[in-house]
C-alpha cells in the first residue's frame, strides 16, 4: 500500500514521533540514516549523512523522519547526499529538483531548502539564516566528550550557539568573533571550559555546578554571565580578565576554586559577590584595574578572612577606579597582612 508523501500528510504523520523517548528518536534517526545511505551502517557513512540534521528544530526533524520513512515504505530512492544541490542564491524559481525531498544548500547565507515537488517552485526552507544554531549528536544527546569550534566551523550569519539537552559537557573550547550567545541551560558538569578571545554578549550556564576551570578572558562585549549554580572549579582558575563591558560578577553558589580568581582589566566591573567562597591557601585573587565599589572590595577581603587557613595568598584590588576598603574592610586587610598574605588596594 502506497504511503502519501504530501507535505500536509507528512505533518500529520509527524505526530507519531511526539511520544518517543529521546533514545527512541535517536534509534529511528540512525535507522533512517542507514536507509538513505543505501543500507550501510558504517559509522563514517552515517556520520556524513547526519550532517543533514544540523540546525533543524524538532518539528523539522519530525518531518524529515516521516518523509524518509515514507520513502522507505514505498521502496523509493531517498536522498543520499545532504548537499545534493547548492548555489549562492535561493533555489526558488532557479533550480529544478532531481527528486522529491532533495536538499539544496544556499551558500550565500547558509540556508538549507528541501524540495516538495519536481518544479523549481517546489522548495521549502528548512534551516535558514536564523541566528541560532547548535549541534546534534547521538545516540545520547545529553553528553558529549568535547566541543571545539570557531567561527570558520559555525557557518555565516550564526550568532547563537545553544545546546538545549546537554547535561555533561566534557571539554568545551570556543573561540569565535561572531558568536554573541552561548547557552547550555541544563548542563551541570564539564571539564575545562575555554571561551576566550570571543565576542560573547551572553554566557548562559545557569545549571553548571562543577568544572575543572572556567576561562572567558578577552570577551570585550560580555554583559551577561550566568553561573548561578557553580559550586566548584576543581582543577584550575576562574579566569576572566579584560572583559571590559562586564559590570557585575555574581557567583551565589561558589564555594571552592582550586586555583585563583583573575579578573583584572575588567574596567566596568563594579560589583562582585561570592558569599560562600573560601579561597584556597596560596590563591591569587586579582581584581586590579577594575571599577569596584567599596562594598565589593570589602566583600573580597571578608571572604579571604573567612578562611582561617588562607595565610600565604595574594589579593590585588589596586589601579583602575577601584575604591579603597572602608570600615571592616580596612581591618580585614590588616588581618590578612598579619597572617602573611600580600594585599594591595587603592
Amino acid at each position: 500500500m502506497a504511503v502519501s508523501c504530501e507535505p500536509a500528510d507528512l505533518a500529520e504523520a509527524a505526530a507519531c514521533f511526539t511520544c518517543l523517548t529521546r533514545e527512541q528518536k535517536e534509534l529511528v534517526r540512525l535507522y533512517l540514516l542507514a536507509v538513505i545511505a543505501g543500507g550501510s551502517t558504517d559509522p563514517a557513512t552515517l556520520a556524513t549523512e547526519a550532517a543533514c540534521f544540523v540546525c533543524l528544530d524538532e518539528n523539522q526533524k519530525k518531518l524529515v523522519n516521516t518523509y524518509l520513512l515514507c520513502q522507505a515504505a514505498n521502496g523509493g530512492a531517498a536522498p543520499t547526499d545532504c548537499d545534493a544541490q547548492e548555489g549562492a542564491n535561493s533555489p526558488v524559481g532557479a533550480a529544478t529538483p532531481d527528486f522529491v525531498g532533495q536538499l539544496y544548500h544556499e551558500t550565500g547565507d547558509d540556508t538549507y531548502w528541501r524540495s516538495t515537488g519536481l518544479t523549481n517552485a517546489d522548495w521549502v526552507e528548512i534551516s535558514g539564516a536564523a541566528a541560532a544554531c547548535g549541534l546534534i549528536w547521538g545516540p545520547d544527546p545529553t553528553s558529549v566528550d568535547f566541543i571545539d569550534t570557531s567561527s570558520s566551523l559555525i557557518g555565516s550569519g550564526k550568532t547563537e550557539l545553544t545546546y538545549p539537552t546537554l547535561l555533561s559537557g566534557g571539554g568545551i573550547y570556543i573561540e569565535s568573533s561572531q558568536l554573541t550567545l552561548l547557552s547550555c541551560p541544563l548542563m551541570t558538569e564539564a571539564d575545562g571550559i575555554d571561551l576566550i578571545t570571543s565576542d560573547f554578549v551572553t554566557i548562559n550556564l545557569p545549571s553548571l555546578e562543577t568544572a575543572d576551570y572556567f576561562a572567558f578572558n578577552d570577551n570585550v562585549d560580555l554583559v551577561n554571565l550566568n553561573l548561578d549554580s557553580l559550586v566548584t572549579l576543581g582543577a584550575g582558575d576562574l579566569y576572566g580578565r579584560d572583559c571590559s563591558n562586564l559590570v557585575s560578577l555574581q557567583l551565589p553558589s561558589l564555594v571552592t576554586i582550586s586555583g585563583g580568581v583573575t579578573m583584572n582589566g575588567c574596567v566596568s566591573l563594579t560589583t562582585v559577590s561570592f558569599p560562600l567562597y573560601l579561597p584556597t591557601n596560596g590563591a591569587i585573587i586579582n581584581f586590579s584595574d577594575c571599577a569596584l565599589t567599596a562594598a565589593s572590595v570589602n566583600h573580597i577581603l571578608a571572604r579571604a578572612v573567612a578562611n582561617a587557613g588562607y595565610v600565604t595568598g595574594t589579593i590585588d584590588t589596586s589601579l583602575g577606579t577601584n575604591a579603597a576598603p572602608t570600615g571592616q574592610g580596612i581591618a580585614d586587610k590588616a588581618t590578612l597582612i598579619g597572617r602573611g598574605c600580600t594585599v594591595t588596594t587603592n
